[in-house]
């Protein structure tokens, strides 16, 4: 899998790093919507997650109504869900691929990481929107 994904990190041509345990490839996006950090996640022969991080922390004060705000999106999505770290306030946008009951293609990870970022374009402004949009009524 290690391979694969990093051929078609290049063939796409997207910049990468690799951390040590060879296991994660971060890059970045930058879009009309923002800029925020990916990363690739190989999950031993089980699959590979793939995540789009919010380019900011979740104040402490706006976690519950944005941990209620994306269970609504997660909602209607079915592939692909946004996670709240309530300890950190990260967000991110997970899709994933599952390579045990299918092998690997540059197909899968084109659809995974094209849905990904396309979930994050949308969300991305709505999410700042509700953050600013309950920050201004706590004042």
């Amino acid at each position: 899998m290690f391979k694969m994904v990093q051929k078609y990190l290049e063939r796409i041509a997207v910049p990468y790093q690799i951390r040590e345990n060879k296991q994660v490839f971060d890059f970045e996006v930058d879009a009309p919507e923002g800029h925020w950090a990916c990363m690739l996640l190989l999950c031993g022969r089980s699959g590979i997650a793939f995540y789009s991080v919010l380019p900011f922390k979740v104040p402490e004060e706006n976690r519950s109504d944005l941990a209620l705000y994306l269970m609504q999106i997660n909602n209607e999505r079915i592939f692909g869900n946004f996670e709240l770290d309530q300890q950190t306030g990260e967000v991110r946008f997970k899709t994933y691929i599952d390579t045990e009951a299918q092998q690997l293609s540059e197909r899968m990870l084109d659809r995974c990481l094209l849905i990904n970022v396309s979930c994050m374009q949308k969300f991305l402004p709505r999410i700042k929107s509700k953050i600013k949009q309950h920050s201004a009524q706590a004042a």
